[in-house]
């Protein structure tokens, strides 16, 4: 009788160690984006500790009852008032640093989340900006040495995809 005891309390743990190895390989982290300042999301995903500080700025663009300029001289949506546009992002994974493209960012507006993810390879960083037909996102995928693609889609459209941008690895020249 004890033995059972003991055996079902083992099964149990591992049960329980196996669930929480699968949890965390799907793990998913999301955080809030503030309109103006830094916004930061850390934790561990698929294996890899994940740390991303985005840093926005505020831009007048007037108030909602306002007509939107014919041509607009800033990325803002108008989904937001004030816009928020993203200044800087920074990405380590396991406490490296890693080298961000400004051409994977300068052009996000009124970013309101951001969320990591385990993609097929490697990790992705989805920021969500606008809303209705002004809705998009931006998928930023990396591993634990560069950043290695962007891909932007509208959101309104069934997440249809927009544009990629690959990025190489940096060459080295002895």
């Amino acid at each position: 009788m004890r033995t059972s005891f003991v055996l079902a309390w083992i099964f149990i743990l591992l049960s329980a160690g196996c669930l929480a190895v699968a949890q965390s390989r799907g793990e998913k982290l999301s955080a809030k984006v503030a309109l103006e300042g830094e916004s930061k999301l850390e934790g561990t995903v698929s294996g890899e500790h994940v740390r991303i500080i985005l840093a926005t700025y505020k831009i007048d663009i007037g108030t909602p009852s306002q007509t939107p300029p014919q041509e607009h001289d800033n990325n803002c949506t108008y989904s937001r008032f004030p816009c928020s546009q993203v200044k800087s992002l920074r990405i380590w994974v396991n406490g490296v640093r890693l080298r961000v493209p400004k051409s994977s960012y300068l052009d996000c507006a009124d970013i309101g989340t951001m969320t990591i993810e385990a993609g097929s390879k490697d990790l992705v960083l989805q920021m969500t900006g606008g809303d209705a037909s002004e809705g998009y996102s931006v998928k930023i995928a990396f591993d634990t040495h560069r950043v290695e693609k962007r891909s932007v889609y509208w959101t309104e459209g069934n997440d249809k995809l927009l544009e990629t941008t690959t990025y190489m690895p940096p060459i080295v020249v002895n």
